[in-house]
């Protein structure tokens, strides 16, 4: 467990894409401790960015892997094992019987009035959680 010392001198990297980050750096400065990164987490400069920085590493997948491919999630693993060495990765995900179900959501009726057909709120999905440990 971390001393409090430890954590105070913790920097944080919020990555998020750019529109979104433009909003939210309405609302929030960068400080010495906080910074905000305008990426996608597919792309691998926010990596090059946040290893800059001393490590370790932890990294929190909060409400953004859900929405990519597995292809997606799988290149997203992969730069986080080539750039980011030793990092720690914590991220949620939705089993398949969520993702093959959300079609009933009614957020989805909503999306549908709104002509947006083709929006799927969650595509990757982890039917077996061991998945992400082997593969």
């Amino acid at each position: 467990m971390p001393e409090l010392g430890e954590i105070q001198e913790t920097l944080r990297f919020d990555l998020d894409l750019p529109d979104v980050m433009t909003l939210r750096r309405a609302f929030f400065q960068d400080t010495d401790r906080r910074h905000t990164l305008a990426a996608s987490v597919t792309d691998p400069a926010w990596a090059e960015a946040v290893r800059a920085s001393p490590g370790p590493y932890f990294l929190v997948a909060e409400a953004v892997l859900v929405h990519l491919d597995e292809d997606q999630v799988r290149s997203v693993f992969d730069l986080v094992a080539e750039r980011l060495p030793g990092a720690e990765l914590t991220l949620e995900t939705a089993s398949s019987y969520v993702v093959d179900r959300q079609d009933v959501l009614r957020a989805m009726t909503v999306l549908r009035r709104r002509e947006i057909e083709s929006y799927r709120l969650n595509r990757y999905r982890v039917g077996d959680p061991d998945r992400i440990v082997t593969s």
